[in-house]
C-alpha cells in the first residue's frame, strides 16, 4: 500500500490592491517516488450567506494543521 503525504508551501504575491500577501498551496504525494499534485481548497459560495462560504477557513484551518512543510528546492 503506498503512502498518501500532504504537503503545504506558503507563496507570497502581490494583491490587486498592491499589497504583497501570503497564500498557502497544497500538495499530495503517493508514494515515495510519486509526483507532487497541486489541491485546491474551494470556495463554495451559498446564497442563503449572501454569497460567502462559512465553511472556507475551517477548511483550510484543516488542511494547513495536518499538512507537513514542503522543503525547498535544491538548486
Amino acid at each position: 500500500m503506498a503512502a498518501v503525504q500532504l504537503f503545504k508551501r506558503k507563496v507570497k504575491y502581490e494583491g490587486s490592491d498592491k499589497k504583497e500577501k501570503v497564500a498557502t498551496n497544497f500538495y499530495i504525494k503517493c508514494g515515495e517516488e510519486g509526483e507532487l499534485i497541486a489541491v485546491d481548497i474551494h470556495y463554495f459560495p451559498n446564497a442563503a450567506c449572501e454569497g460567502r462560504d462559512p465553511g472556507f477557513l475551517g477548511r483550510k484551518a484543516v488542511m494547513e494543521n495536518y499538512a507537513t512543510t514542503l522543503p525547498e528546492k535544491e538548486e
